[in-house]
């Protein structure tokens, strides 16, 4: 969706040139409104859309120019007040919000998950009477500079998957399969306090960052698995339950130091 704001973007600043060179100032003005309102909406679905002072400045002139316009209101009048609507409606939505909607087929972190939301074929090779699969996503931010990446914690729905005529304690494998999702959420945390540490650095070197605590994630699963036999150990469990921060955190020192 980015990439076609990005692309009517471009052709209306190149609209607006040709418009400026042929001097048709009230043609040249709007077409520039609607390419750079266009582009506040490309920042606003690509990235953590932080910079509320530059959007406030950018669609406030862009809806002094509609006001302006002498033309009639006609299909590129509309155009413009369609974009600085919803351009004004991305900066007001959660970042969050906007994630979910572009990643539909994933689920952002929740303490809320159910076994509905294990919506993958069942795998009877393995012994396992339940899989759930999680991860972290990040991009890292390229058009500003802080904060240096949108990173999110997400459950992925159809990779995950349940073998419910084997449950005999749902509530109990359920919590288990949460301690996974609760795992990769604190990574997630502790990812982004991490970015920010190295405000001002390469992107490469913000990615890299990212990509070293993201592969934890495995490692910290098996070792939850084996230490609660993958929720079976209820003591084992309970401890991993009221302590998966604080664990997190010890590899990732561990990880980040050497």
């Amino acid at each position: 969706m980015a990439f076609i704001f990005f692309i009517y973007g471009i052709i209306k600043l190149i609209s607006s040139l040709n418009k400026l060179y042929r001097k048709e100032i009230s043609e040249f003005t709007i077409s520039f409104a609607i390419s750079i309102t266009s582009f506040i909406v490309v920042t606003s679905l690509t990235y953590f859309y932080y910079n509320i002072f530059l959007s406030i400045i950018v669609l406030s002139f862009a809806a002094y120019i509609l006001i302006k316009s002498k033309r009639k209101v006609g299909l590129i009048n509309k155009t413009l007040m369609s974009f600085i609507i919803f351009s004004s409606a991305l900066m007001i939505l959660p970042q969050s919000t906007i994630s979910e909607y572009l990643n539909n087929n994933q689920l952002i972190y929740t303490n809320n998950i159910s076994f509905k939301d294990f919506k993958g074929k069942p795998n009877y090779d393995e012994n396992f009477d339940a899989t759930i699969f999680t991860g972290i996503r990040w991009k890292i931010n390229r058009a500003y500079n802080y904060p240096p990446a949108d990173i999110n914690a997400y459950m992925f729905p159809k990779k995950s998957f349940v073998k419910m005529e084997n449950i005999t304690n749902p509530e109990i494998l359920l919590n288990h399969e949460l301690g996974h999702f609760r795992i990769t959420e604190q990574l997630k945390v502790v990812a982004i306090s991490k970015t920010k540490e190295y405000f001002g650095s390469t992107p490469e070197k913000i990615a890299d960052v990212v990509l070293q605590i993201a592969e934890l994630n495995n490692l910290i699963d098996s070792i939850y698995d084996k230490q609660t036999i993958h929720g079976i150990d209820t003591a084992k469990q309970r401890f991993w339950d009221n302590n998966t921060n604080s664990i997190v955190n010890k590899y990732v020192l561990s990880k980040l130091s050497n």
